[in-house]
């Protein structure tokens, strides 16, 4: 419970936080007992976060460079988050648990170029002010370093999102990039998860706003974005991700806009394949040139598909598998061969699904998992590169749609949450072919994304549950 003592301490706070390489010195006045009168009417909150307590709802604000206000509610722990004119005088509504922030004396950056002692201090003062606050109310960070077992939730992303990407960077933090909270309003916004400090810090925005897109890891350790859609069509649009200079960088477009493809790294290029756009759903393929920033066609799939994957095979070739149209879901799989440029047709699945996932065991077969036909499955099966075969397995405890599938370092694959939406979690091992029942989230979700850290830790991001956008995040160590 978080202790009476807070807001009094909070009052009027100076904080210096350090922003994506630069220092932010705020002044934020703590209303206790009020909320904003407009957020009714002409300036309804931005975004609005599920937080443990009012230091992450202070912290999401201080995190976004447009924030101009917050409010934090005690009775259900979410953050409202503002980016109008607030002010503390005549905009007050009396509301019992509910503590209002506004930022009473605007921002100050040091150039891009502030020493590295600058920016420790600035993190020492932080650090200060959350060890004080810490002592009348629960913990704000989560750190991969001390060991558990199970899902344990860490602190949220300052947006809420699903329909958005993850990458695990060279450095070792996570970047989410993207997304959507609505139809409506779709994200060009970036964050970074440091697993050391268990803390998100806000990343430069994207060029681009853009949900259902790729985010591929390149050899240098940039980051390429393609496609998706950009709340008005698909995109033909790519940037790059610079993880160093914290900066987006726009790069040659596609041939042709869309989304629910899929990238794979190959050597030097990255091969772009299938989705839809307001023409249709697409069989047609194309590379990036890493070198240069362009791109050239390649040959087309037999197939036009969406929502399938794409898989680097250790031969070199991509596979590909299901998918859908308009009118059919595909059990159809075929092979890219980057040497000719061509694609071959391979054995069919056993079951046409689209909206599965993929995973590469370590013996190199490909496991494909859940998904829908029109019904949501909960079947899964492996494809043998060497034989060009199929294999199910037994079928998966839960029935799984939008879910999300990591490999851990022991070679077994976890399958998280998906539609229902699912809190469970189960575990494929390999050597035996079995599905084993773990330890569930705390947070049923789906259309959430996960990504395993270097320690082998999974971390799980966003999603939605029961139709609200997630901004919850947590760690998983099986």
């Amino acid at each position: 419970m978080v202790s009476k003592r807070v807001p009094l301490l909070l009052f009027c706070l100076i904080i210096e936080q350090s922003v994506a390489q630069n220092t932010r010195s705020v002044q934020m006045l703590i209303v206790n007992g009020s909320q904003f009168q407009c957020a009714n009417t002409t300036c309804p909150p931005a975004a609005t976060l599920a937080v443990i307590n009012i230091l992450q709802c202070q912290t999401a604000c201080l995190n976004q460079n447009q924030c101009t206000g917050a409010s934090f509610y005690l009775s259900s722990f979410n953050c409202e988050l503002f980016d109008g004119a607030l002010s503390s005088n005549g905009n007050m509504l009396a509301s019992t648990g509910v503590t209002s922030m506004i930022v009473i004396n605007g921002t100050r950056y040091l150039s891009e170029r502030t020493t590295t002692s600058v920016l420790n201090t600035a993190t020492t003062r932080l650090t200060t002010l959350i060890s004080t606050i810490s002592s009348t109310t629960s913990s704000t960070t989560t750190s991969t370093s001390a060991p558990f077992t199970g899902a344990k939730d860490t602190v949220p992303m300052s947006y809420a999102r699903y329909d958005h990407t993850i990458s695990i960077l060279q450095n070792g933090k996570a970047l989410v990039a993207g997304g959507m909270l609505n139809a409506s309003l779709i994200w060009d916004s970036s964050e970074l998860y440091d697993p050391s400090a268990g803390f998100w810090k806000i990343a430069a925005s994207m060029i681009t706003k853009r949900s259902g897109h790729t985010a591929s890891i390149l050899a240098d350790g940039r980051v390429l974005v393609t496609g998706g859609y950009n709340g008005t069509s698909a995109s033909n649009s790519a940037e790059l991700y610079d993880p160093i200079a914290n900066v987006w960088t726009a790069t040659g477009g596609m041939n042709n806009a869309r989304r629910g493809h899929t990238a794979s790294v190959l050597n030097g290029t990255v091969l772009v394949a299938g989705g839809y756009n307001s023409i249709g759903y697409l069989n047609s393929a194309e590379l990036y040139n890493i070198s240069t920033g362009t791109w050239i066609a390649t040959g087309s799939m037999i197939n036009a598909r969406k929502a399938h994957t794409s898989t680097v095979l250790r031969n070199g070739k991509v596979l590909v598998a299901g998918g859908s149209t308009a009118s059919t879901f595909l059990n159809a799989v075929e092979l890219y061969n980057p040497t000719t440029g061509t694609w071959t047709a391979t054995t069919t699945m056993s079951t046409a699904r689209a909206g599965h996932t993929d995973s590469m065991l370590s013996n190199g077969n490909v496991l494909l998992v859940g998904g829908s036909n029109g019904y949501i499955l909960k079947t899964a099966e492996f494809y043998n590169p060497v034989s060009g075969s199929w294999t199910a397995t037994p079928n998966l405890n839960d029935l799984r749609y939008g879910h999300a599938a990591s490999v851990l370092p022991t070679g077994g694959v976890l399958a998280i949450g998906g539609q229902g939406p699912l809190s469970s979690i189960e575990l494929y091992n390999p050597t035996g072919n079995t599905w084993t029942v773990k330890s569930p989230m705390s947070t049923a979700r789906r259309d959430h994304v996960a990504a395993v850290f270097p320690d082998g830790t999974v971390f799980i991001v966003g999603g939605t549950s029961n139709n609200v956008p997630l901004g919850t995040a947590l760690l998983y160590s099986p």
